[in-house]
């Protein structure tokens, strides 16, 4: 389904009403920069889009981009509003009145099915896509190959694996299942896991040979009871043994030393990174300095190093991947850090029982004062702020109470010690059959990650197959779009690739005058490199011509030269005559060029005055060879008739001297292809008298009414039409009459019999004209 028309009120360049009328037609929209012509690509582009406009995503443009979006004089209780109308009269409609934009739909519209990327291409885009690194090419090409929805999939599985190690605190678990590993270690050494359950039942034996045997977790916990309730009944002196025996067990320094070894490693990055902070603002400064040019080497703002531009986004990802590992541990030292808060709860627990007072009241000042810092601490502060500093104050004032507890659990009676080691060796049990538990968990964890890895990679492998099938198939399609664009280019073979080693890249390759190429970037000069990029936007974009959806062409030919821009022309004419296409242009020569050599029963053309104010907004001139709109304001706006007549005259005479061969004076440089209908009518009046012949009866005679119509018009388009034009005063009765006369002349070239112009038909000697021949211009 085909455009009909762009409307737009108060949006980006539009003020009141902005309408593009297309009719299902293709069409070439020339305006000078700042005209407002991408605002309608913009128009496209935000309802394709979800209401945001690409080049506009940045930090000053506002969260739903209404700084970019509304037009700045847009008045107060108006809304600013886009609406795409097809052919069929379906039409959807953007509106704004504050925040995000409301969506209206009339009709089964089939817009919902169109890809902007598909249907839209812009001159940054263009030079972009060549000039990307693989991983951009691949980001950029993506959408062209329909294959949006696939790599979304992707992305959402591995952001999958990301969610399923932060909701289940899978680096807490591996650091919990670590640490028990490590206690099963220093409390049994190397034994296996049935020597562990044979000496659970020795001790089940021991302490509870009467309670039934359920589970192994049961039976751990009913030992443990057992034990804690025959250290209840020992006398006071043996409690505040088994209680200091207790803390003199403790494996807190085991647990410090870890959290300090996951301190060390984030050190080494800590500087750096505080380093890179630093050098962002500088990067930063040097980007505003620069003014945005991104040429040869700059300065990373992620780590300051000196990177080719070329390569910069690509050393951006790899940053990321690099402080993501540093993310790791950080994850790592949160786990050890709440390993330590749990023991100094546990041993803040046993230091505070009653049995332990004695004990207390003797250790020395400096201990005393320990003892009373461990009792004022809150482990959940400390589980939020376990630096360095922390750290080294627990080593320092905390480990001095087990060491105290330690040495003098040594002389605690053989009962009591026997007790407070079994107590120490079931509650390592406990930790183990716990962590099979939590083993069991994770393993099931690291399944379900490696399934969705999986799952990933078979939709990046699919989404490379698919790719590699359509870059073969469109790679016959670019090369014969070259072959039009570059005819005298000595290269071949053109064709987009996926390289094997990357499932996320894509590159271009050619062979350049036989030679092989890995990317147009080695050889290629920056016109060709678009004319490429143009060649692979065209080929993927001929992939959706089931969709019948528009092509849009904006400014996609600054970089090319006279030559190549014709070419752009005729690819056009061959290859697309059946779709619609929508080309918008500053370049003057190349609109009136197109205005000559697309055909008018398919292609519309229309231009844009240049922007003045933005509550003026968005205007259109009058058509180019519309006399009949330039007439119908002779009488209320006969200065702007006056200049659209003589703009008019400009590229109607420059196309009546191109038909019959009119010979003018040689002029150098851009000024041959400026000449102005002035300059046109004095070479007209010079050669049509022995030239221009109307047939009478058999013969051929002077064309004595095109003559006195080329001499009245002659004087007055230069005095008339230049005074409108330049000092913007003119009358009714001059706008009029110049307009008549302007007729006059374009109508003596156009035969009343055939209906068609002198030129379109070559006769014997180098003659022209009309089909049937009643009109002949003679070379002079």
């Amino acid at each position: 389904m085909r455009l009909r028309s762009i409307s737009m009120q108060w949006f980006r360049g539009a003020a009141e009403s902005a309408t593009l009328e297309l009719g299902g037609r293709s069409a070439a929209i020339y305006g000078t920069n700042g005209a407002g012509k991408s605002s309608f690509v913009d128009g496209v582009e935000v309802t394709l889009g979800g209401g945001k406009v690409g080049h506009l995503s940045h930090e000053y443009s506002g969260r739903n981009q209404e700084k970019g979006l509304l037009n700045t004089s847009r008045p107060a209780g108006q809304q600013t509003a886009v609406k795409i109308t097809l052919t069929d009269g379906s039409s959807e409609t953007l509106t704004w009145q504050s925040g995000a934009p409301t969506r209206t739909k009339q009709g089964a519209t089939a817009i919902e099915y169109w890809d902007y990327r598909r249907t839209a291409l812009r001159q940054e885009e263009l030079s972009g896509f060549i000039r990307a690194t693989k991983g951009d090419k691949y980001s950029a090409v993506l959408p062209l190959l329909g294959l949006s929805h696939l790599e979304t999939t992707a992305e959402n599985l591995h952001k999958l694996v990301k969610a399923i190690e932060r909701k289940g605190d899978l680096p807490s678990l591996r650091a919990k299942l670590d640490r028990a590993a490590d206690r099963r270690r220093e409390v049994f050494g190397e034994q296996t896991s049935d020597q562990l359950l044979a000496r659970l039942e020795q001790l089940r034996l021991i302490y509870a040979p009467t309670q039934a045997v359920e589970s192994r977790t049961k039976t751990v916990v009913d030992v443990l009871i057992a034990i804690d309730d025959q250290i209840t009944s020992l006398s006071a002196d043996q409690r505040r043994a088994a209680a200091v025996g207790e803390i003199g067990g403790s494996d807190l320094a085991a647990r410090l030393a870890k959290v300090s070894e996951a301190a060390s490693r984030i050190a080494e990055v800590a500087e750096p990174l505080i380093k890179e902070r630093l050098e962002v603002l500088s990067a930063a400064n040097g980007f505003a300095s620069a003014g945005g040019d991104l040429q040869s080497f700059i300065a990373c703002p992620a780590c300051g190093k000196e990177v080719d531009a070329d390569e910069f986004r690509e050393h951006v990802a790899n940053e990321r991947d690099r402080l993501s590992a540093t993310q790791k541990m950080y994850d790592e030292h949160r786990a050890a850090a709440g390993e330590v808060c749990e023991e100094v709860t546990r041993l803040r627990t046993v230091f505070g029982r009653e049995d332990l007072a004695g004990w207390r009241a003797g250790l020395s000042a400096d201990l005393a004062e320990h003892a009373a810092y461990l009792a004022a601490l809150a482990p959940a502060d400390l589980r939020s702020r376990c630096g360095p500093g922390n750290i080294a104050e627990l080593q320092a004032r905390v480990l001095p109470v087990v060491t105290r507890a330690a040495e003098d659990a040594k002389a605690s009676p053989p009962q009591v010690q026997t007790l407070v080691d079994h107590q120490a060796e079931g509650r390592t049990l406990q930790d183990s059959l716990k962590a099979g538990a939590l083993r069991a968990g994770l393993n099931r964890a690291d399944a379900l990650i490696r399934l969705v890895k999986e799952l990933e990679a078979a939709v990046r492998e699919e989404i490379a197959e698919r790719a590699r099938t359509t870059f073969e198939s469109i790679s016959g399609d670019v090369q014969r779009y070259w072959k039009v664009l570059q005819p005298n280019d000595v290269i071949t073979e053109v064709r987009l690739v996926v390289p094997e080693d990357n499932d996320k890249a894509v590159e271009v390759a050619l062979r350049f005058h036989e030679k092989a190429q890995d990317s147009p970037r080695l050889t290629l000069s920056e016109g060709q490199r678009n004319a490429l990029g143009l060649c692979i936007f065209l080929a993927m974009a001929h992939k959706a011509a089931d969709k019948d959806c528009p092509i849009i062409l904006d400014d996609v030919v600054i970089s090319f030269d006279r030559e190549h821009r014709s070419r752009v022309g005729a690819l056009l004419r061959q290859e697309f005559s059946n779709r619609q296409v929508i080309l918008l242009t500053h370049d003057r020569e190349w609109y009136f060029e197109l205005q000559r050599t697309l055909p008018g029963t398919h292609w519309g053309f229309q231009r844009l005055r240049p922007f003045t104010t933005p509550f003026s907004g968005i205007t259109f001139a009058d058509h180019g060879v519309d006399i009949t709109a330039a007439k119908a304001r002779a009488k209320t706006e006969p200065e702007e008739a006056l200049g659209n007549v003589r703009r008019l005259m400009d590229v109607a005479l420059s196309e009546v001297a191109e038909r019959i061969g009119l010979a003018v004076p040689h002029m150098r440089g851009d000024d041959n292809d400026h000449r102005t209908a002035g300059q046109f009518l004095v070479a007209l009046e010079r050669a049509a008298t022995k030239s221009f012949r109307k047939k009478a009866g058999d013969a051929y005679v002077p064309n004595a009414d095109a003559l006195a119509a080329i001499k009245k018009t002659k004087p007055e388009l230069a005095i008339w039409g230049n005074r409108g034009t330049h000092t913007f005063s003119g009358s009714t009765t001059e706008a009029e009459e110049l307009i008549d006369g302007c007729e006059a002349v374009l109508g003596a070239f156009m035969c009343d019999g055939c209906g068609t112009p002198v030129g379109v038909y070559d006769s014997t000697g180098g003659k022209v004209e009309c089909r049937c021949g009643n009109l002949q211009w003679r070379p002079g």
